[in-house]
């Protein structure tokens, strides 16, 4: 039909770990059953979960998950729910911390842990973790200030994203 709520239903998704997708035509759906279906065949975890522990004074200001597809990621007190993980592809991240002033040297900030079934090993609840550290200097002038061109294509996306996102706000 053409009454549906795209928030609610990219929502219950996110937090499930699922994907949501529009569907025009019955043929979308049978593509849209069969995608899901070849998923399996690659299936390398399930039920994963991104937990984010910042440290004192850090604050996780927003996330998102930039692939296989972009979508904004709401965290459930620390909990990321991402899903199933695929064999074949990756999955990238990108958060967004508020730090406030640091002396100069190395400060741990936040400890990720990623938790998950692994079916074809028959692992229950496997878990890794690993400190976010990040060393940090004074200002120096004669040290250019670059941004890593991924970085910046990811930026460029979500900026796409939230644009279309505060475009169906103002349409609501």
């Amino acid at each position: 039909g053409d009454d549906w709520n795209d928030t609610l239903l990219d929502a219950i998704a996110t937090r499930s770990g699922g994907t949501s997708a529009y569907v025009a035509t019955a043929n979308d759906v049978q593509r849209i059953f069969q995608d899901q279906l070849h998923g399996l065949d690659t299936l390398y975890a399930t039920d994963v979960e991104w937990i984010v522990r910042e440290a004192d004074g850090i604050s996780l200001k927003s996330a998102f998950r930039l692939t296989p597809y972009l979508v904004r990621l709401t965290p459930d007190r620390d909990v990321i729910p991402l899903g199933t993980l695929p064999t074949d592809n990756s999955v990238q991240l990108l958060m967004e911390f508020v730090v406030g002033p640091r002396a100069a040297g190395s400060h741990r900030l936040a400890q990720f842990e990623l938790r998950g079934n692994l079916p074809a090993l028959d692992h229950k609840g496997e878990n890794v973790r690993q400190d976010l550290t990040v060393q940090f200097a004074p200002p120096h002038p004669d040290i250019p200030q670059t941004v890593p061109p991924t970085i910046l294509s990811a930026l460029a996306k979500i900026t796409i994203f939230q644009m279309q996102e505060n475009a169906w706000k103002s349409l609501e």
